[in-house]
């Protein structure tokens, strides 16, 4: 029945105004566990899976009993006591025939084209949540459902390969999904390290972009992090010759240095990542230096969406200008008026 429903892919087609209304978006299954991780047995563990996908990347079947189906550019296992692993072979999530079941699956076969997925398995999921189909293009949930029947019904999870050791569930139980589209910042300035500009609250930050100023400039941000892989990406756009450097970091407040730095410059286009296997929950500061004189634009990818700090949105910002701009209007007016 599993395979069936992947030979139906090939029929797929891109859902229709996808493009102009793609975004990031990180898919995150959490459940209480037993198996083995690398040789180790672990009995009824805290296990979380997160993917990271962009919507644009959604594809369906076309209707009736239409398909929903996306592959994500990463995905990673957390398992408590063991080190957060990343799946080495593709990863996918479906929603099979818009029934609103959930399924996470490996796709381990070296030909895995939509009409080619023979070798696709399900691993994680469950049944009819709210009796509600899901597009995986928005944020939904939490969401859970009964006894996960991938395990269960076609003990599907074994030997799946990671980059910390073969990894096998035996049981599952408590099975829960998230889904949270994440957002850009455009021309969002930081601040000095010792005070950083925190993104907005509550706001899942995908990608934030700035303008950087001269020698000695600083554009730093603060944030908050559930725990897990970190993976962070900055470039410079801009960069006037090959003498230029900039430093981009992350750490605590403060410091915003202890977790880990990469120079920026024309060895490596200017663009440079910060990788940490396994961060602490907590708030942390990331952002960049500017050791030349010019004022290029910069980028900064957060490929595990991030949680800002701080208040109001962007929004509120640009609203609130708004409405001092129409007071200051106002005022000026009723002088003209009144000096005539």
């Amino acid at each position: 029945m599993r395979i069936a429903r992947f030979w139906q892919l090939a029929c797929i087609v891109t859902l229709a105004g996808n493009a102009a209304l793609a975004s990031p978006i990180t898919y995150t299954m959490t459940a209480t566990a037993s198996g083995t991780f690398a040789g180790t047995p672990f009995a009824n563990a805290a296990i979380t899976v997160t993917s990271v996908a962009d919507t644009s990347q959604v594809f369906t079947t076309l209707p009736p009993d239409a398909v929903y189906d996306v592959f994500p550019s990463s995905s990673s296992i957390s398992i408590a006591g063991f080190a957060t692993a990343t799946f080495t072979d593709q990863t996918f999530w479906e929603d099979p025939n818009g029934s609103g079941d959930i399924i996470f699956g490996v796709v381990n076969g070296p030909d895995y084209g939509f009409a080619f997925c023979s070798s696709c398995d399900g691993l994680l999921g469950f049944l009819n949540f709210n009796n509600s189909s899901y597009d995986l293009q928005s944020s939904f949930g939490p969401v859970s459902g009964g006894p996960d029947f991938e395990i269960e019904v076609f003990n599907a999870f074994q030997n799946i390969p990671t980059s910390e050791g073969s990894l096998s569930l035996d049981v599952v139980s408590n099975d829960m999904f998230t889904a949270v589209s994440a957002s850009t910042l455009i021309d969002f300035q930081g601040g000095p390290s010792s005070m950083p500009v925190p993104l907005p609250s509550g706001l899942q930050v995908a990608e934030v972009t700035g303008t950087i100023g001269g020698f000695g400039s600083q554009d730093y941000y603060s944030f908050l992090w559930d725990g897990g892989a970190f993976d962070a990406a900055a470039s410079i756009t801009g960069a006037p010759n090959a003498e230029a450097s900039y430093l981009f970091s992350e750490g605590v407040a403060g410091s915003c240095s202890s977790g880990g730095t990469a120079t920026l410059d024309s060895s490596d286009s200017f663009a440079g990542t910060i990788g940490i296997a396994d961060l602490a929950p907590g708030q942390y500061c990331i952002g960049i230096d500017a050791t030349s004189l010019n004022d290029p634009g910069f980028t900064l990818n957060f490929n595990t969406p991030v949680t800002g700090t701080g208040t109001p949105e962007p929004s509120g910002f640009l609203l609130l200008s708004i409405g001092l701009g129409m007071i200051s209007v106002l005022r000026l007016t009723k002088r003209s008026r009144e000096h005539s």
